[in-house]
């Protein structure tokens, strides 16, 4: 069974760094892969091409954390794939 969630704002972090702030962003299991579609703001260039990589989003109570197997940039566009959540 497929599942989508969506949200408006959360971050890629490479440890504790803010490697980017996302906006506008969904994620998408269809059982085999997990994928994470998004706007990008406030690129750093360096923490991006840095690993590991964290998809956080943050919640009342904690934040959802995913780690990044691969991730495509194009303009303000994001594409990345995901591993099991944290």
């Amino acid at each position: 069974m497929a599942v989508s969630v969506t949200g408006p704002d959360a971050e890629l972090k490479w440890v504790y760094h803010r490697a980017a702030c996302l906006h506008q962003w969904q994620i998408h299991d269809d059982g085999v892969s997990v994928t994470l579609t998004a706007t990008l703001d406030e690129p750093d260039e360096m923490r991006l091409s840095q690993r590991p990589l964290t998809f956080v989003v943050t919640r009342p109570t904690g934040a959802w954390k995913w780690p990044v197997q691969t991730l495509q940039i194009v303009d303000k566009s994001l594409v990345a794939t995901l591993g099991p959540q944290e």
